[in-house]
């Protein structure tokens, strides 16, 4: 089996293509900065023919994104669009390619919204309250409206993943480990109290495989939440921080916006069902051990 990767050079998708590639997968990425950092890759660089790089594997995994959360200052409503754009392009050449699995990764928080006393679930409602998530989940819709009948589409909602060694500031986790390193502030919202789910990019990476392994594909179009199910208060996640390391500086002086999420939840209880269970890495000690091994 031949896996493709869309968005082999981001975050995502650099540490999917490593993590595959120890597993002994055949692989393919859709850019070029991988090639030179990578000499395991067979990469190819075709901005004009995604759906012939698609017809060459077997499972399209889609790791990008056309925006970022913080890309929404500005006409919200107008990058909602080119995301709807982006990803029914990206749908059509799969359609049209001799590729029959598609796996694209979405977001668990940002589509979900505000859950303070319930667990987001897959099969249920969801309310997003930012621009970012609005986006995210009409590109869910784009492919299940779009996806041919005889093709199979299965979306994971990722939540906050962490462990990047390459972008520090990716992600509340490793951006604590590297302002302690750093000696520099960390600067967090004015609501302490707001909670995250976190997973590590290998826990996120190991529900990937096993969706290949185990070829769960049976539907034309499905959804899986992918976290830890754990919900980690900010606040008592930092404090646990600095009852080690006392001299962490941390600044709560960033104001809240009316569309930032206070509360994330996201329910495993799916994929745990179809993928089974698993040891997650705790961010608590991920921090303590990452800010041990470049110190001492």
């Amino acid at each position: 089996m031949k896996i493709g990767v869309i968005g082999d050079s981001g975050y995502i998708g650099s540490n999917l293509l490593k993590s595959l590639s120890k597993r002994n997968y055949n692989l393919s990425g859709y850019n070029s900065y991988i090639e030179r950092e990578c000499s395991f890759l067979e990469s190819k660089y075709m901005p004009h023919s995604m759906t012939s790089f698609m017809s060459t594997v077997d499972v399209v995994i889609n790791t990008t994104g056309k925006f970022k959360p913080n890309d929404f200052t500005k006409n919200p409503d107008a990058k909602i669009s080119n995301g709807e754009s982006h990803i029914k392009r990206l749908v059509d050449s799969f359609n049209a390619s001799n590729a029959k699995k598609l796996i694209h990764i979405s977001s668990g928080g940002a589509i979900y919204g505000e859950c303070k006393t319930t667990y987001g679930k897959e099969d249920e409602d969801v309310c997003p309250i930012t621009p970012y998530g609005i986006m995210k989940l009409k590109e869910e819709k784009v492919i299940k409206e779009n996806l041919l009948a005889y093709k199979n589409a299965l979306v994971f909602r990722l939540t906050n993943p962490f462990g990047n060694s390459t972008n520090a500031k990716h992600g509340l986790i490793d951006a604590i480990s590297r302002s302690y390193l750093d000696s520099a502030e960390l600067r967090l919202t004015e609501d302490i109290d707001c909670c995250r789910d976190f997973i590590h990019i290998e826990d996120a990476i190991e529900f990937i495989v096993r969706a290949i392994d185990r070829n769960y594909f049976s539907r034309n179009f499905d959804i899986c939440n992918l976290g830890s199910g754990i919900s980690y208060n900010i606040h008592e996640l930092v404090a646990s921080v600095i009852s080690t390391y006392p001299d962490l500086k941390v600044l709560y002086d960033i104001p809240r916006r009316s569309t930032d999420i206070s509360e994330s939840r996201v329910s495993m209880n799916k994929t745990f069902n179809v993928f089974g269970r698993h040891e997650f890495v705790d961010p608590v000690s991920y921090i303590l051990q990452s800010i041990k091994n470049e110190r001492f």
